[in-house]
């Protein structure tokens, strides 16, 4: 099923990014075999803490990172060349992700010669030819998200930018949305491997490479002059995401965002408002260039109409007339959403003491060309730390 008999390599040393792109794998049933260092993965005591039902006490992110994987204790974690050499000879895929040095990089390139149908993907904050300036403070996810633009999307509106302080993304936002272009790109060359177009790919995955990707749309907007980036809130020009402008109306019961960005969008919406007078006034709202200076004005006078109307009847209407809406979804909502239910979305780790604890899972349901489901797990396995010879284990 998709990945079944792939055989998968995570060989990490801290980052969140590999440990979510091998965890991607192993949902796509691939077999994944993970190198802790010696005492075991950090992650396993950060909190919080799960109390597990074989009387383990195991940090939830390490839980939902890690599971249906196995593990193995390296002594010298991921330093010990010998051990990677050993490991990977009988591998498809090496997910990496390590304080590179000459040896290190002399390992990997030993082991595609003897394996040239390994895939490896490279996961590194930089790329392969990062200055070494680059390295620690640099690589964080804030100050990454900064230097790669994308802060922009996020960050941009504040009242008093020399006094305001930087501000990051949501939680963990950049390693785990790295993490899902890492494990397409696994897969990609997987096939790339599989269909016969010479050696494997040695994929070089950047961190910061992906976070300054995002900004196409940003880009493209500021090359049509549609956009002026400047830190300082200016509550008249409206919100923008991704290249276009946004309300977010208040309704009954929360919140809907809509994006009737461009000119049939927009005539779509009005429709769907039911055409109120002032929504004729070409000064106000005549075109999309009138509508960002305008767009509290108009903001104020939309939730006029949302306010008599729930989230969901609001996303209905506009999902009927063809308009990009969505509801801002508490965690109670995305507990009870249909569309993630039907798509088994949400697996579970089970306690003692919290029950069943339900953590996002893979967000797409697949079938095969056989017509068969991808089987989807529910029940997270979380593996066990396990002091053992590596080398004995691959005998």
């Amino acid at each position: 099923m998709l990945l079944k008999n792939v055989r998968i390599l995570e060989w990490n040393s801290g980052s969140i990014t590999a440990a979510f792109c091998a965890r991607l794998l192993a949902d796509l049933n691939g077999e994944v075999l993970k190198a802790e260092e010696p005492g075991g993965d950090a992650l396993r005591t950060y909190g919080p803490m799960l109390n597990l039902l074989d009387g383990r006490r195991v940090g939830a992110l390490f839980s939902y990172l890690n599971s249906g994987k196995q593990t193995i204790a390296v002594d010298g974690g991921t330093n010990n060349i010998e051990v990677l050499r050993r490991l990977a000879a009988d591998m498809d895929i090496l997910v990496l992700s390590a304080e590179m040095n000459d040896e290190l990089e002399q390992a990997v390139q030993d082991i595609r010669k003897l394996r040239p149908a390994l895939v490896v993907t490279q996961i590194s904050p930089f790329g392969r030819t990062q200055a070494q300036a680059d390295n620690g403070s640099f690589s964080s996810d804030m100050v990454m998200q900064h230097r790669g633009g994308f802060a922009y999307e996020h960050a941009r509106p504040v009242q008093d930018p020399p006094h305001h302080p930087p501000v990051s993304g949501a939680d963990r936002e950049l390693p785990l949305a790295a993490g899902i272009a890492a494990a397409a790109a696994c897969v990609s060359g997987l096939i790339a491997a599989r269909r016969g177009m010479g050696d494997a790919p040695y994929i070089d995955f950047s961190k910061f490479d992906f976070t300054a990707q995002l900004n196409i749309d940003a880009f493209c907007a500021a090359q049509r002059g549609e956009t002026a980036f400047e830190r300082k809130r200016l509550t008249s020009a409206g919100v923008e995401v991704a290249g276009g402008l946004i309300w977010i109306l208040q309704c009954s019961d929360g919140w809907a965002v809509i994006s009737p960005r461009e000119q049939h969008q927009w005539a779509r919406w009005i429709d769907v408002i039911g055409r109120p007078a002032w929504t004729e006034n070409e000064a106000l709202c005549g075109d999309k260039v009138v509508r960002r200076r305008n767009s509290e004005d108009i903001q104020q006078r939309l939730s006029e109409w949302s306010r008599a109307r729930t989230k969901a009847e609001v996303f209905r209407l506009a999902q009927d007339g063809r308009v990009p809406c969505f509801p801002l979804s508490t965690s109670a909502d995305l507990l009870e959403n249909e569309q993630l239910k039907h798509r088994g979305f949400f697996n579970v780790i089970q306690t003692v003491d919290k029950g069943d604890v339900p953590v996002p899972g893979l967000p797409f349901h697949l079938t095969m060309s056989g017509g068969e489901p991808l089987q989807k797990r529910r029940v997270l396995t979380i593996p066990e730390y396990v002091e053992a010879d590596a080398l004995a284990a691959v005998e």
